[in-house]
């Protein structure tokens, strides 16, 4: 294997987000500010990308795309072979999009309405390349790890860990490193027995299947941190449907009112639904399904239950997440609390008596 790719597999997490993190926000910033407030520039000057931003940007691909080819083919290499995905079209999928982002900009400064139609199925084709990278090296770990077939539920966290990457960083990067320490036996996918943990409610039974014994497992809260990184994930994916509901019910009030239909309050309504109604039937609905969480508490692992580790129902899921109105009112002041209780509970987990979990690492 490569020197490239041994320092991505054995760098430590802080090591990848600063250089991800550093090259893509500060340098990326640091690129456009510098040349706009050290020189006059007309209006139109601001439309144009600086060379300095370009290059920042290629550099900043080159970094990502060498990250996700050193996972994907360390993977892929100690993997069973009947399990392996292939990786003809991963290769293509990592370099395509590379190649685009630097076309793209290069052709931004002299961009014309005309490049559109060429430039949409360039795009699109570029993120589909992009997820299909986070999929082949997202299945390709579950697939490591579980020593058999993958489910979406099986891969679907560290699909989404490395897409909100700077997040991800922190809990994918150190899973390599763990396998890329293992012995030869263990690399080729060869398991060995051990202690295997059954995901429960807290004080449940951890079975030894070797030994036939148990052992109790104390409850493990889920912390601050990690709650508002499971938020700004679920924040993310809703901003999507929220926005897209929005501009649905914005054409409607456009179109009505062309027809001479005054329909203002009911397109208030409904806007008010679509912010607050939609998120709060979202969370309800998944935190009280068998899941137990939403989908950005599922990627870190969390889950919610009641105080004696039961699964909430579906009233007091939405309970729950009507009392979090009540921390809005507080500035925030009834989330933060839940890094200094002692089970981590916010106001709103108080209210409705119940706490979020995390879930045992296999």
């Amino acid at each position: 294997m490569s020197a490239l790719a041994n320092f991505f597999l054995r760098a430590k997490h802080l090591q990848i987000f600063l250089l991800l993190f550093g090259i893509r926000y500060l340098g990326g910033s640091a690129a456009i500010l510098i040349p706009w407030l050290t020189s006059s520039r007309s209006p139109e000057d601001l439309l144009r990308v600086p060379l300095s931003f370009e290059f920042v940007m290629v550099l900043f691909m080159f970094c990502l795309v060498a990250w996700l080819w050193s996972m994907g083919s360390f993977l892929s290499s100690i993997g069973q072979p009947s399990l392996r995905l292939k990786r003809g079209f991963f290769r293509f999928a990592l370099v395509y999009p590379a190649v685009y982002i630097f076309a793209f900009l290069a052709l931004f400064g002299a961009f014309k309405p005309m490049l559109i139609a060429v430039i949409f199925p360039l795009h699109l084709f570029a993120m589909y390349c992009m997820f299909y990278d986070l999929y082949f090296v997202s299945k390709s770990l579950a697939l490591i790890e579980t020593g058999d077939l993958a489910s979406f539920y099986d891969y679907a966290g560290s699909f989404f860990l490395l897409w909100f990457f700077p997040i991800g960083i922190w809990y994918i990067q150190p899973r390599i490193n763990r396998l890329y320490a293992l012995p030869p036996a263990r690399e080729v996918g060869i398991a060995s027995p051990g202690i295997s943990l059954q995901v429960g409610p807290p004080n449940s039974r951890a079975v030894d299947r070797t030994a036939g014994t148990s052992l109790d497992i104390p409850p493990a809260y889920a912390g601050l941190w990690l709650r508002i990184a499971a938020a700004l994930i679920d924040g993310s994916l809703l901003s999507f449907v929220v926005i897209f509901l929005v501009m649905i019910t914005n054409l409607l009030g456009v179109i009505s009112k062309a027809r001479g239909f005054d329909l203002g309050v009911g397109i208030i309504a409904v806007l008010i639904a679509d912010t607050f109604v939609v998120p709060w039937f979202y969370f309800s609905f998944l935190e009280s399904c068998p899941w137990q969480a939403t989908i950005g508490k599922n990627v870190l692992r969390l889950y919610v239950t009641d105080l004696e580790g039961r699964r909430l129902s579906r009233g007091r899921a939405l309970g729950r997440n009507l009392a979090k109105c009540l921390s809005n009112l507080t500035i925030g002041i009834g989330y933060l609390i839940c890094g200094f209780t002692k089970k981590k509970q916010a106001l709103h987990d108080f209210i409705a008596k119940s706490q979020v979990l995390r879930r045992p690492q296999y």
